[in-house]
C-alpha cells in the first residue's frame, strides 16, 4: 500500500506541476504582450491626437490668437484628455 500511496501522490503532484506550468507561462506571455500592444496603442493616439491640436492651433493662431484657450477647451472635452497650449516662453 505504501508503494501504491508514493506512486500516486507522485503523479498527483507532476499533474499539478505540468498544470501550473501551463497556466503560468502562457498567462505570463499574454500579460507581456497585452501590455505592450495597449501601450502601443495608447503612444499612437496620443501622437495623433497632439498632431490634430497642433495643426488646429497654428491655424487659429494665425485667424484668432486669443481664442486658443477656447480651442483647447473645446478640443479636450471632445477628446476627453486635458489640453494645455503652452507659448514658446513657457
Amino acid at each position: 500500500m505504501t508503494a501504491l500511496h508514493s506512486i500516486r501522490w507522485k503523479l498527483t503532484l507532476t499533474y499539478l506541476l505540468t498544470i501550473f506550468a501551463a497556466i503560468l507561462i502562457p498567462g505570463l506571455i499574454l500579460s507581456r504582450w497585452i501590455d505592450t500592444n495597449y501601450e502601443a496603442s495608447l503612444r499612437n493616439d496620443l501622437i495623433s491626437e497632439a498632431k490634430l491640436i497642433g495643426r488646429l492651433s497654428e491655424i487659429t493662431i494665425k485667424t484668432d490668437p486669443k481664442s486658443l484657450d477656447k480651442l483647447a477647451k473645446e478640443s479636450g472635452m471632445r477628446l476627453g484628455k486635458r489640453i494645455t497650449i503652452i507659448n514658446n516662453n513657457g
